[in-house]
């Protein structure tokens, strides 16, 4: 084999190789937890960080708010995420993705009360997407409201949409 065709081979399973470790480094980044790695260490991406570095830049944009806060709240940061979601409804009180995410921090803080008048709210306008009638059915359960909590499930069951396959 002449010296151009072993370098010829030689490029290819080299590029076969790189294509293969970005493939597997694609493939295992969720199960690193978000985790990039760089050339010599690991760096793991706080995206709640990167919002308040643009809230510094811009502290009245209520998008950047709201999904600081929705980070917060994806993190464990229930507190966090209602303060957030806090002064996203105070200039909008009827913004439904500011109230779906506050209803789930409250209702994992066990601030079911709460969680209740967010869903309810939510439902005043949203009345046929199923989600949000389960939602209301897990916050109806917590509160031992199990009858009220069948009732939701049926009620959502109407509007569930049906798998492609079944048509």
């Amino acid at each position: 084999m002449a010296l151009m065709d072993k370098l010829k081979a030689n490029s290819r399973d080299v590029l076969l190789l790189l294509l293969l470790g970005v493939i597997g480094a694609i493939a295992f980044f969720p199960v690193f937890g978000g985790k990039i790695w760089g050339s010599h260490f690991v760096h793991k991406i706080d995206y709640v960080r990167q919002y308040d570095l643009m809230l510094e830049k811009d502290p009245n944009n209520l998008d950047t708010v709201y999904l600081r806060g929705l980070q917060r709240c994806h993190s464990g940061n229930y507190k966090g995420a209602v303060e957030d979601m806090d002064r996203c409804l105070k200039p909008n009180p009827n913004r439904l993705d500011a109230l779906v995410t506050r209803c789930t921090a409250y209702y994992k803080l066990k601030r079911f009360g709460e969680a209740l008048k967010d869903i309810n709210k939510v439902l005043y306008f949203e009345r046929q997407d199923q989600d949000y009638w389960l939602m209301r059915a897990d916050v109806y359960e917590a509160l031992g409201r199990q009858d009220l909590a069948d009732k939701d499930l049926e009620t959502g069951k109407k509007f569930a949409t049906p798998p492609e396959w079944k048509h």
